[in-house]
């Protein structure tokens, strides 16, 4: 499974993916680029220019330690269908790792006509989707990282709402999942 660099800029989301994924090792495995890394910090910079320098090498530190594979040296290739040029990295680095699964929160591959998803060598599937099918497939491990999730922000602020930081990351079905997991904690 390849992520997006739209996936990891949220913290919401890449802590949540990274504890499924520690919490069931085997259930999926995760890639990435350099290419997909710089975009995600370049942009993590943008949107926060104060943001500690320890913070931004923290991000990179623990997306290269917990991520299964780093793919590289794969050549550019086209796609048809996709609009934006600046995209073919993550398709040609999807394609070259031979993923199973891209998963990203980007329009422009997420609404690309059927035809040429259908040519594709993988699926190309949303943060909230990918994470109700981690929830349908291992909701012991989901439940677990809601654990941890729900503990971490309520010790930070007890009026913390976990489910409104997933609807915030674009996952309103994802957050539904969360808060039955916490009325079961």
């Amino acid at each position: 499974m390849l992520l997006d660099a739209n996936v990891l800029m949220s913290r919401t989301l890449r802590d949540a993916i990274f504890l499924i994924q520690i919490e069931s090792p085997g259930m999926f495995a995760t890639c990435w680029t350099e290419d997909i890394l710089a975009e995600t910090l370049y942009h993590l910079r943008r949107r926060n220019p104060r943001l500690d320098g320890r913070v931004v090498a923290a991000v990179r530190d623990k997306v290269s330690q917990v991520m299964s594979e780093r793919i590289e040296g794969y050549p550019i290739l086209e796609m048809p269908g996709l609009a934006d040029r600046d995209d073919r990295h993550v398709h040609s680095a999807a394609v070259a790792g031979q993923v199973g699964i891209l998963v990203t929160d980007d329009r422009g591959f997420l609404d690309l006509d059927p035809a040429s998803m259908g040519a594709l060598s993988y699926d190309i599937v949303s943060a909230d989707g990918f994470l109700v099918l981690a929830d349908d497939s291992g909701p012991d491990a989901v439940r677990r990282m809601v654990r941890r999730q729900w503990e971490y922000w309520r010790g930070r602020d007890p009026a913390s709402d976990l489910p409104a930081r997933f609807v915030a990351a674009g996952c309103p079905a994802f957050a539904e999942r969360v808060a039955g997991h916490i009325r079961e904690l």
